[in-house]
């Protein structure tokens, strides 16, 4: 398997469009379907993907880098007293909320490459392990814990399912735009209906679970990872700013997993690479992709989630129009 060489010039344009794109809750993955459509696969070189993968996640760590030295310094103090110290308990929130992530991603990966087997035991031991989850709550009398660990349990179902029954229509065009308008609405009301009043401090085992489960939606391509984690933290009633920092920093395991995967396919399978064509990409989505998160945590306050909500639903539009046209294959 050979990469497509990528112009200079879109090179820089989809380093731009993954910087801005990966951290504002509008999709990724629906800007890059429609890049394809111009530019055929040259959008979806993996070598480049990967670049852009990993700009995006030097943005990131470069902009928390004195929050991941506290939580770090914390979480390293805490293991020696053997207690909660300072923001440890934010270390083990973004560790524990990439489980169900890591996992369902696995699935997927195993599903893609003709794995069927592998796919289908790690599906099984993600259920079993599901179930005995709710079946110690249960035991426990943790009503509440058991009420969103089944929720949790039901979400994981459906997406493995979902896995199954549509492999490779997972991916397609329509599956993307629907997820679109989809999860915008859904982005919407959160925001009107959310409280916003707790601060990452107040984040619990149960917080954890929910916005770790939704961010395993994300792997179904539309649904936008950091907006489907901000919708569940306004859901259960984290401020807007707050559901944002808290994205951003849940984002950087998952970065890295999808980073490493990206390189074992480039450096394993016999895939071309152009290292001009990386650098560019690289650099420019690093610096998009920072100026997005900067400007973004400070106005997310003042403008709320509407005008993401729109362009959503109308990104969605649009690539439903192109399916009806023929620009786009529908996928399915």
């Amino acid at each position: 398997m050979f990469s497509v060489s990528l112009e200079t010039s879109k090179a820089i344009y989809l380093a731009i469009l993954q910087g801005f794109t990966e951290f504002l809750p509008i999709s990724s993955s629906g800007h890059l379907i429609l890049a394809s459509a111009y530019m055929g696969d040259e959008a979806r070189n993996i070598s480049f993907i990967t670049a852009v993968h990993f700009g995006s996640l030097i943005a990131v760590i470069l902009y928390f880098r004195r929050d991941l030295v506290t939580i770090s310094g914390d979480w390293g103090k805490s293991l020696i007293k053997k207690q909660t110290v300072g923001d440890s308990r934010l270390f083990w929130a973004v560790m524990w909320g990439t489980i169900p992530a890591g996992l369902y991603g696995l699935v997927l990966y195993f599903l893609d490459d003709e794995r069927i087997r592998s796919g289908l035991l790690l599906s099984l031991i993600i259920i079993i392990s599901m179930a005995t989850v709710i079946l110690y709550f249960a035991i426990r009398k943790k009503w509440e814990y058991l009420r969103q660990a089944v929720y949790a349990s039901l979400v994981m179902v459906v997406l493995i399912a979902l896995a199954l029954w549509l492999k490779e229509g997972l991916q397609s065009a329509f599956i993307t735009a629907l997820m679109s308008i989809l999860f915008g609405v859904a982005l919407w009301i959160s925001d009107v209906k959310g409280k916003r009043d707790r601060g990452i401090s107040s984040i619990g085992w149960r917080d954890v679970l929910i916005i770790g489960v939704a961010q395993a939606c994300a792997l179904i391509p539309g649904t936008s990872r950091s907006g489907i984690t901000i919708t569940a933290a306004l859901l259960l009633g984290f401020s807007r700013q707050t559901a944002a920092r808290f994205s951003f920093l849940l984002s950087i395991p998952v970065i890295v997993l999808a980073t490493l995967s990206q390189t074992y396919k480039l450096f394993f399978k016999s895939i071309n690479v152009e290292w001009d064509i990386l650098a560019y990409g690289l650099v420019i989505s690093a610096v998009t992709a920072y100026i997005c998160i900067h400007y973004f945590l400070k106005l997310i306050e003042r403008i709320g989630m509407l005008p993401f909500v729109a362009y959503r639903i109308l990104l969605g539009i649009v690539m439903f129009y192109f399916i009806y046209s023929g620009a786009l294959q529908s996928g399915l």
